[in-house]
């Protein structure tokens, strides 16, 4: 899985990059309990551990479609898809060519 860029047609796509960066710039400076207890005021508990882990990472890349299916290529992958072809992001199979 790589994370998309947002999907020009989905504005909530946009719409949730905001908020992550949002939330990540309130919380970066905080304790591990403080950031928990800021997140489970905002989110209900069944999607705190998704949203912990979106706004953890101080690097967080972003992928267009074509250049992961590019770098594959260029890998000597093929046969290369989307698992789940609705998600924003990218969760792929791919089978490398024999040799």
């Amino acid at each position: 899985m790589l994370y998309g860029e947002p999907r020009a047609n989905d504005l909530g796509d946009y719409n949730y990059y905001h908020e992550i960066f949002d939330m990540r710039c309130k919380t970066k400076n905080l304790p591990f309990e403080e950031k928990v207890k800021v997140l489970a005021q905002k989110y209900d508990k069944d999607h705190l551990h998704g949203y912990f882990d979106a706004i953890s990472p101080e690097i967080n890349d972003l992928y267009r479609w074509d250049e992961i299916v590019g770098w594959l290529i260029n890998a000597g992958f093929e046969n290369i898809k989307r698992t789940l072809p609705d998600h924003p992001n990218h969760h792929i199979i791919a089978r490398k060519k024999l040799t």
